[in-house]
């Protein structure tokens, strides 16, 4: 039998799930999300999500389509080592393009918009968190997946690992 994952409480109950009392939370708050630390690792990620490779075709500076070979996680790592901006490509999560909206530096916090959606990246001392919605999905409260929510769980689990000197 595997051993349980503790960080994927956090990944479920903080990114996935909204509390409505004491003892009830409700499903699909998210869409994806996961959380790692900084130096690379997944720690924790949400089911259907997953780190991608592949080949693209897409314009240089002067518009000749050019093959690129994609890593998803390498890319983003390095885009976090800019605050949230990516490679000439975007930020590229589950083979969807990221476009960055707007960054906090003093919360270390990234907003981005993608189609039908977006995604909110928070950086504390040693972890990254990263939740997204699809405005198409309806959450277990009957409410379409919002940037409000969002931006909501992964604020709330930046605070509460911080203040844990994560």
């Amino acid at each position: 039998m595997a051993k349980p994952n503790p960080w994927d409480s956090y990944t479920h109950y903080m990114l996935l799930k909204k509390q409505i009392s004491a003892t009830e939370y409700i499903d699909n708050i998210n869409e994806h999300a996961f959380l790692g630390d900084l130096k690379g690792n997944i720690l924790s990620m949400s089911p259907n999500f997953k780190f991608q490779e592949y080949d693209m075709e897409l314009p240089d500076d002067n518009g000749k389509l050019q093959n690129i070979h994609f890593n998803e996680l390498k890319a983003f790592y390095e885009a976090l080592t800019k605050n949230f901006v990516g490679s000439a490509y975007g930020i590229r999560l589950n083979n969807e393009k990221y476009a960055l909206s707007k960054y906090d530096a003093d919360k270390k916090i990234g907003y981005f918009s993608k189609k039908d959606g977006g995604a909110s990246i928070a950086l504390t001392n040693s972890m990254v968190i990263f939740a997204s919605y699809n405005t198409k999905l309806q959450g277990g409260d009957k409410i379409h997946q919002n940037v409000g929510q969002c931006n909501l769980a992964v604020e709330k689990l930046a605070m509460l690992l911080k203040a844990s000197k994560y």
